[in-house]
């Protein structure tokens, strides 16, 4: 008799165990799938959002800018002149405009939502598309009176708004070399703010000069330039001007990221 209770409390025991792993196991399970619907919904949603919307987005040095909405003029100003011009016919690209320049064509046909399809789409363009083309086309002009181009060199360099009327390029058979422009004439030459040299040049002696950022050398046509300012690029401080010069020598790097081949 004792054996048999002992049994049956043995039994029972173990109907206990297995009933609690079971329910351990199906609250488990319950909560899974809890979990896996919601990320599938919250996913659905965003996607769903993202089609409603329609938004298009386009990404040029590190900036987004959303093709839909009006572009920001804080943002608007990072942007070289080239990269404006992609910006400016990407509104156009939006609608499927069909480029005359093949290199628009190259450049749009890498996104999905480039459908090129007609060659007017002038009656698709909205307000706020012609709000950000006049935006950027008056930005285009004001850049392009501080653009230099040298087809001889073979390149191009933009200088920012604010150094207007402040500076001069001096161009010559072997490269260019800009100078402070102050309001008044200065006795001796001084004020360099850099020069591009050709490799070959006789009179370029590196040693000279120092690096500006991490661009040393630029190459266009099979020729090699050099980029550096003067070891020395002395100028008097007590020159009325001189924290203008100070200001912009600070702002050169910047402008030699705008150094580009001509095409």
């Amino acid at each position: 008799m004792k054996l048999k209770i002992n049994g049956l409390i043995v039994v029972f025991l173990i109907c206990i165990i297995f009933s609690s792993c079971s329910r351990n196991e199906n609250t488990n399970t319950s909560s899974s799938k809890i979990v896996t619907t919601t990320i599938t919904t919250s996913e659905t949603a965003i996607d769903s959002k993202k089609k409603v919307e329609g938004d298009i987005i386009l990404l040029l040095n590190n900036y987004e800018y959303n093709l839909n909405k009006p572009f920001e003029d804080n943002l608007l100003k990072n942007l070289n002149t080239n990269e404006l011009s992609i910006l400016r016919n990407s509104i156009f690209a939006k609608y499927g405009y069909i480029f005359s320049t093949q290199k628009y064509n190259d450049y749009f046909s890498q996104f999905s939502w480039y459908h090129p399809n007609s060659t007017d789409i002038q009656g698709k363009l909205n307000n706020i598309d012609k709000q950000n083309i006049n935006k950027i086309t008056t930005l285009e002009k004001k850049l392009t009176l501080l653009q230099f181009k040298s087809s001889k060199l073979g390149f191009s360099l933009t200088f920012p708004k604010s150094w207007e009327g402040k500076y001069r390029v001096e161009e010559y058979d072997m490269g260019i070399t800009v100078y402070f422009k102050p309001k008044e004439q200065m006795k001796d030459m001084c004020g360099e703010f850099f020069s591009i040299i050709n490799t070959e040049s006789a009179d370029l002696n590196e040693n000279s000069y120092d690096t500006i950022g991490d661009k040393r050398y630029f190459e266009v046509n099979d020729i090699k330039y050099f980029i550096g300012r003067p070891t020395d690029f002395a100028f008097p401080e007590d020159h009325p001007e001189s924290k203008v010069f100070y200001k912009m020598n600070l702002e050169v790097e910047e402008v030699l990221k705008t150094l580009k081949k001509l095409r």
